[in-house]
């Protein structure tokens, strides 16, 4: 299967053009990645701090966690499908498996690194930042 490279050029782009939009809004519960110390200087008129820095690394990572689950399920569906399709083959057999392997064992470092920066936060950050996190 050979990709153009003005295919390759037009999905750049489009990525490049939509991160604003995906930082702005990544999530109806809330409105931005970028914590409020430096949106606006009326919100923390001393600035940002290390608390902030690690609610930002948490956000972050949740909207990774946001984006890679759609983009799993899609991955499985699309495993499963040339699966199906080229069943008969032992080497089709065995790419589709290691496919799935590589699959789960991203989908584990995601969820592995979303606990440890939520045990960061829970430790480190100021607790009206992380009253929810059980909840």
């Amino acid at each position: 299967m050979r990709i153009s490279l003005s295919k390759i050029y037009s999905l750049g782009l489009w990525g490049i053009l939509s991160i604003p939009v995906l930082a702005k809004a990544w999530s109806p519960l809330n409105p931005s990645i970028v914590p409020n110390c430096a949106r606006t200087q009326s919100a923390s008129p001393d600035g940002c701090h290390w608390s902030d820095l690690i609610i930002l690394m948490d956000t972050i990572l949740d909207v990774f966690i946001w984006l890679s689950i759609p983009i799993a399920t899609i991955l499985f569906a699309w495993i499963g499908w040339t699966l199906i399709v080229e069943g008969n083959k032992s080497s089709a057999v065995s790419a589709a498996r290691g496919r799935i392997v590589s699959l789960i064992t991203g989908m584990f470092w995601i969820l592995a690194s979303w606990l440890i920066v939520k045990l960061i936060v829970s430790v480190l950050a100021k607790p009206e930042y992380y009253q929810d996190f059980l909840n």
